[in-house]
């Protein structure tokens, strides 16, 4: 097999060592520390959206940072027995007597402190109203792009996640997280739909005129991403997340490597029928000159 390129990540494997909360979502994930000495966010296996989240997860969160878009570091992390449930804080968003995730293998996702409330408008309480001001300032607002390619090509069928992560003495960013949905959740299926995966704030796809805007993804996910890459990156996943099913895994990863060239075309159709998410589209292509 051909070497990767420099966006695979290591996959730690680590134990979750203290718990701390219960987190908000379907999935019932909780916040732990870990054995590393860092936090996570820890989605157990038999939770309440199926162990194929796991594997949703852990691939989604490989392949975005592939195609080079900003995501936090995935871990597997070993849960035992002997976890006790933490005190339930302030926010009463844990019972102490509520029984933890079935132990094993689970998905850790490494927590990022969300920067707030820069991130939305003052009087704002919805996660989706977003501070255009604050955005501009963005370092990053360009993957906002990359990750509408990204969506497409998995139907991501929830829309789509972010945090907002000050980045030292830089410019804040914005970083995907919660990729449980992707391959229409546990589902593992393709409908697609122009809609799909497109955020409610049409600013951040203020720069998107025409194709060209998405070249940067594509590119890398046309040539580069190949059959050998999905491979790997399944190799990496537990068996148990996907209940052994082997057959299932390997028809999921056959439509991913399929879909890869059907990307362009969808992109296209659905900034073409959402004239209010895309208000500076053309449409207007261009020949993309050979090396």
């Amino acid at each position: 097999m051909r070497a990767l390129n420099h966006n695979v990540p290591e996959i730690a494997k680590i134990k979750a060592i203290k718990h701390i909360r219960l987190m908000n979502g379907g999935s019932k994930a909780h916040m732990c520390e870990c054995s590393d000495g860092y936090i996570y966010i820890v989605k157990f296996q038999n939770n309440p959206q199926g162990n194929r989240t796991l594997v949703n997860d852990l691939l989604g969160t490989l392949l975005a940072r592939y195609i080079g878009l900003p995501v936090p570091e995935a871990a597997i992390v070993e849960v035992t027995e002997d976890l006790k449930p933490g005190k339930r804080d302030r926010m009463l968003r844990y019972d102490p007597g509520t029984k933890l995730g079935q132990p094993g293998k689970c998905f850790g996702s490494k927590y990022l402190m969300p920067r707030m409330p820069g991130s939305h408008r003052s009087n704002s309480i919805e996660p989706g109203d977003l501070n255009r001001g604050y955005l501009s300032k963005l370092g990053n607002l360009k993957d906002f792009v990359g990750m509408l390619v990204f969506d497409k090509w998995t139907c991501n069928s929830d829309p789509r996640q972010v945090i907002f992560t000050r980045d030292g003495d830089n410019p804040d960013k914005v970083v995907m997280i919660d990729f449980g949905y992707c391959f229409h959740a546990c589902n593992w299926r393709f409908p697609d739909s122009p809609s799909r995966g497109v955020l409610g704030e049409w600013f951040v796809y203020n720069a998107i005129v025409g194709m060209e805007t998405f070249e940067p993804w594509l590119q890398v996910l046309e040539n580069d991403l190949e059959e050998d890459v999905l491979t790997y990156f399944a190799g990496l996943i537990p068996p148990i997340w996907y209940d052994f099913d082997v057959v299932a895994l390997r028809v999921l990863l056959t439509s991913l490597n399929e879909r890869r060239k059907l990307v362009r075309e969808s992109l296209r159709h659905c900034c073409s029928k959402n004239q209010h998410s895309f208000r500076n589209w053309t449409g207007i292509d261009y020949v993309v000159a050979s090396a």
